[in-house]
């Protein structure tokens, strides 16, 4: 509850607020429901005129949509596993299109990103010390690739926790995804797109891929990837992250 006096401060109301109080209510699940039907008008091209702040409006109000109907939907998501103390250095691609870039060329990339420190690790996150000069460039759901200097497996994740000390240092949570990426294309029948598959492609299984921007796919949700001489048909299942420059989205391989 965020009171109208001046010297207020916010805090936490009943389930039905505080009787008598004056101020202005934030509900989360009703909230939730409000930005998933703000989200499917956003979707089709409508951006209210009020959000629409340049060219690139829907795809940052479908993000920050996303982001807090993932935060205000349900039961507080509480930690799973636990944290590792870890020690060591990492390098980092940023942003989707480097880590597409570098994938599907398996060459070195000038877009590297140095000098992180490892902190912890859990089953399915890192925690890394990242310099001001990098923190800059981030914010919470975009995609990164992360690797250790002595190792050779890129671990790609999302950040999901930024937090900032007094001389600008971050210490950010990033949720892991894939272990394992690797580049395809996707053909919805209009265009063919570059992307990375998060998992094995297994006749009948689920497989989670990243691509640039909303997805565009055929009438039905049925798409054609194609991989190293490979085709087979894949069924769109639903979108399961969206972020700066990129979407997540889960299918069924037929």
């Amino acid at each position: 509850m965020l009171p109208l006096a001046p010297s207020g401060a916010p805090r936490r109301a009943a389930e039905h607020g505080d009787a008598g109080a004056d101020g202005i209510y934030l509900w989360p699940g009703e909230a939730a429901a409000a930005l998933e039907e703000l989200g499917s008008v956003v979707a089709k091209g409508f951006v209210p005129a009020v959000l629409a702040s340049g060219p690139e409006a829907r795809e940052q109000v479908l993000a920050a949509v996303h982001h807090l109907v993932r935060l205000w939907s349900g039961p507080r998501r509480m930690r799973r596993h636990r944290r590792h103390p870890m020690g060591g250095g990492v390098r980092a691609l940023l942003g989707f299109q480097q880590l597409q870039s570098s994938f599907a060329t398996q060459a070195k990339t000038d877009h590297l990103v140095d000098g992180w420190g490892m902190l912890d690790a859990s089953r399915n996150g890192i925690g890394i010390r990242v310099p001001a000069k990098d923190c800059d460039r981030m914010v919470v759901g975009d995609m990164l690739g992360v690797q250790a200097h002595d190792g050779e497996t890129w671990h790609v994740g999302i950040v999901r926790r930024i937090i900032r000390s007094e001389d600008g240092e971050g210490i950010v949570g990033i949720e892991t995804i894939a272990s394992a990426v690797s580049a395809a294309s996707i053909d919805n029948g209009r265009a063919l797109a570059e992307v990375l598959l998060c998992d094995p492609v297994r006749r009948g299984g689920a497989l989670r891929v990243a691509h640039q921007g909303v997805s565009g796919d055929s009438a039905g949700g049925l798409v054609f990837l194609t991989q190293d001489g490979r085709i087979c048909k894949l069924k769109r299942l639903g979108t399961l992250v969206r972020g700066r420059g990129y979407e997540l989205t889960n299918y069924r391989v037929l």
